[in-house]
């Protein structure tokens, strides 16, 4: 709890150089790990992508359903970045897609506005709604494990 509580700070002051959250969130019943990246290596290393590939974040999903999501320290507060990331694990191993994760993007942010306080992350901006929406059409989160 500390560590969000350092996190929360970081995350409003004008130098974002965050650290990654210890404790594991959980968003419409899903374990999510928030990282933060500080370079772009970092996050092209967890993305598995060549050095210099201009990544925003990245999602793992794990076994046993929970999600560790990696965001560049820069995409924090881009609440459709955010929102999209979360949308891969909302979906369904075979509809795990980028179309899939994009149109949850737009989804939140019509619903939620710009604040990630509902995905779990600290923001100070008003949300528009109390919980994210989920994705339309997919199963709940007992069974997004593979």
């Amino acid at each position: 709890m500390k560590r969000l509580l350092l996190l929360a700070a970081l995350l409003t002051s004008c130098a974002l150089t965050p650290t990654p959250p210890a404790d594991t969130v959980t968003v419409l019943g899903i374990p999510v790990r928030w990282h933060v990246a500080t370079s772009q290596a970092q996050i092209n290393a967890a993305a598995r992508r060549p050095p210099g590939t201009p990544v925003l974040g990245v999602t793992h999903r794990n076994d046993d359903g929970s999600c560790d999501i990696w965001l560049r320290s820069d995409a924090v507060h881009y609440a459709g970045v955010v929102a999209h990331e979360f949308g891969h694990c909302q979906a369904l191993p075979e509809d795990g897609t980028e179309k899939t994760a994009m149109d949850y993007g737009r989804l939140y942010l019509d619903t939620c506005g710009e604040s990630v306080a509902p995905l779990g992350l600290p923001d100070t901006r008003p949300a528009m709604c109390s919980e994210p929406p989920r994705l339309r059409g997919h199963a709940p989160p007992e069974r997004l494990s593979r």
